[in-house]
Order: C-alpha cells, then structure tokens, then sequence
C-alpha cells in the first residue's frame, strides 16, 4: 500500500497556470521524492523539481520556459554511499489548449530541454531532450482546474564528455503512469 501511495504521490503534477485565456500566465511544476530501501539495506534517494513559466499569447497558443533539477544518490548494503547524480534543465516548451466545454478542456504540450548531468569520479553528460504529451482539464471553478495526463513520446540525445558517441533514447509511454495535478489561470483578457 505504502509503494502505490507513494507511486501516487510521486506522480502528482502540480501546476498553477492558465485556462486558455489570452493575456494570462502559465506557472506550473512538478515535485517528485523517492527513497527507498531494500530488504538487503540497500538505500535510494531521489528528488526532482521542474517549474515553469509561459504566457498566453491567444485562446490557443501558450509559448514559455520549463527549468529543471534532479538528484538522485544510491547507498549499497554496508558501503559507503556514491556519488549523487545530479542534472539540470532548461528550455522552452509550447503549448496548444483547446475547450470542449466549459467544464473540460484538452491541451498538446510539447518540451524541448537542454540537459547536463554531472556525478563526481564521472565524465559529465551533455545533450538534449524532447516530449510531446497530452492532457484533459476539468475546469472546477473561475479558472481552477484538475489535469490528467496519461502518456508521452519523447526523444533523448546525449554525449558524455571525452566521448566519440552519443546515446539516444526513444519513449513511448501511454496508459502506464497517469498523473494529476491542479492548474489555476491568472490574469487575462476579459471576454
């Protein structure tokens, strides 16, 4: 029980922003921990964060900027613990929104990040991600809405430093994880 509330908990998306309003800006983010320890004493601990901000140039378009942090570190069974891994993101994100009703709206949101991960005792990792996702709001009241997220495709490209080769990586990610969250609209034009 204590795994799927934390599952849960884990990939709740809290986001403060817009309802497809013209002139209003978008805040949101996510929160994520995670620290488990195994049978054998073996202990993990992660912890990201990734807030953002966008305006609302029409009814439709949201163009804006997602930053980014994790951290994860790793304590083997009677070992001293290894380094952290930690990564930083930062880039632009674009966003289509469009009402159904004035209960439900649907939104294709689509991130492009620059990333760089650093560990000590390791070569840093340097690259680019991208990830489209869609996602339902149900509009509760002036603007406060609930949001469910149920999938993603996205693209990876990284390099470590001192290396000839990149890595990529491909997702595909539908019906697996859903997550909910909360956005609330701020300012915007009155109709």
């Amino acid at each position: 029980m204590k795994k799927i509330i934390f599952a849960t908990l884990i990939s709740v998306v809290l986001s403060i922003g817009a309802y497809a309003q013209k002139g209003s800006v978008l805040l949101y983010g996510n929160l994520n921990f995670n620290s488990t320890q195994s049978a054998a004493d073996a202990k993990t601990t992660t912890f990201g964060i990734t807030p953002g901000i966008g305006y609302q140039f029409s009814d439709h378009f949201t163009l804006g900027l997602n930053l980014g942090y994790s951290y994860s570190q790793s304590t083997p069974a009677g070992e001293p613990s290894s380094p952290s891994l930690n990564t930083f993101s930062a880039g632009p994100f674009i966003r289509y929104s469009c009402n159904v009703s004035n209960v439900f709206s649907f939104f294709t949101q689509f991130n492009t990040d620059y990333i760089s991960t650093t560990q000590s005792g390791s070569p840093s990792i340097t690259g680019f991600d991208a990830k489209i996702y869609p996602a339902f709001c149900a509009n509760i009241k002036n603007g406060l809405s609930l949001v469910f997220s149920f999938g993603s495709i996205g693209f990876t490209s990284t390099k470590a430093s001192g290396a000839n080769n990149s890595a990529t990586n491909f997702g595909l990610n539908f019906g697996s994880g859903p997550m909910f969250g909360i956005s609330k609209h701020f300012g915007g034009m009155k109709k």
